[in-house]
């Protein structure tokens, strides 16, 4: 079992200080995100860039025999929501902090970040990608026990009533363009039918369309107590299944709490 940990990274991130850090975290590499705010974390003519190479970064870490994954973030961008406000979701939730979703099907969005990841990927050859925000908006990070669903509303909306089929849709065909590696996609952390409707992340349709479910599994965060990652574990197949636990919990100090996982994503490196 492999221990892996989301990554955030600045402007003026040294390779080799990062790298530092996650030997004595005693990780076996990070999942990173290929844009940060309004930049990307690589050369394209597509975006401004951050100076962040993570083609440089990734050499140095294949010295050292520690992974690099990718993550792409679809339907969030700082970017195309200030520069393109036509394209983002209409969603009105005051708990709605740094969160900008876009919407899955303004047309030609979805293939035109498609695009922009393959050069990512091409640029920076990672171990293997996860597809984040692939889904229809949440902002799930500030719901209470009361579970109160708030999504986009547009009237006349092509998705309604099939949102889960056109997100299965959009990762099958994710995981065509990157069939090389292994795909994985995180998930929302409640995988109850109400909150699959407003995603359009449905479990059993996505284990066919990616290798990889990695559920975001934040309890503290939620305010939820440990039991609530295992009862979520219980209802996906372990084998298919990275869980993605935060840093600062009982799982990293007894990854055993989390066995028959080939790997465990921690939220996040800047929590050490």
């Amino acid at each position: 079992m492999k221990a892996i940990a989301k990554c955030y990274p600045q402007e003026g991130m040294e390779p080799s200080a990062l790298i530092k850090r996650i030997k004595e975290a005693e990780l076996d590499g990070i999942a990173i995100s290929a844009i940060s705010g309004t930049k990307a974390n690589f050369q394209t003519a597509k975006m401004p860039f951050s100076g962040c190479n993570l083609g440089i970064l990734k050499e140095l870490m294949n010295e050292e025999n520690l992974e690099l994954g990718l993550i792409l973030p679809f339907f969030h961008d700082d970017f195309i929501w200030q520069n393109y406000p036509e394209e983002r979701a209409d969603i009105n939730d005051p708990s709605q902090t740094w969160y900008r979703p876009l919407c899955p099907v303004f047309p030609g969005l979805f293939r035109e970040r498609l695009s922009l990841f393959k050069e990512a990927v091409a640029e920076i050859n990672p171990d293997f990608v996860g597809l984040d925000f692939l889904r229809f908006p949440l902002f799930w990070e500030g719901l209470d026990e009361k579970m109160e669903l708030r999504s986009c509303s547009c009237k006349e909306c092509p998705a309604d009533g099939k949102r889960p089929e056109i997100i299965a849709s959009m990762a099958k065909e994710a995981k065509k363009e990157f069939d090389s590696l292994k795909v994985a996609i995180h998930l929302v952390p409640f995988i109850g039918r109400d909150v699959i409707e407003v995603t359009g992340q449905d479990p059993e349709i996505l284990i066919d369309a990616v290798d990889i479910l990695s559920p975001m599994l934040y309890h503290r965060l939620l305010k939820r107590e440990e039991r609530f990652v295992l009862s979520v574990l219980d209802e996906l197949p372990p084998f298919r299944v990275w869980p993605s636990v935060e840093m600062s919990s009982s799982f990293r100090e007894n990854p055993g709490l989390l066995k028959n996982h080939e790997k465990i994503i921690y939220f996040h490196l800047d929590l050490l």
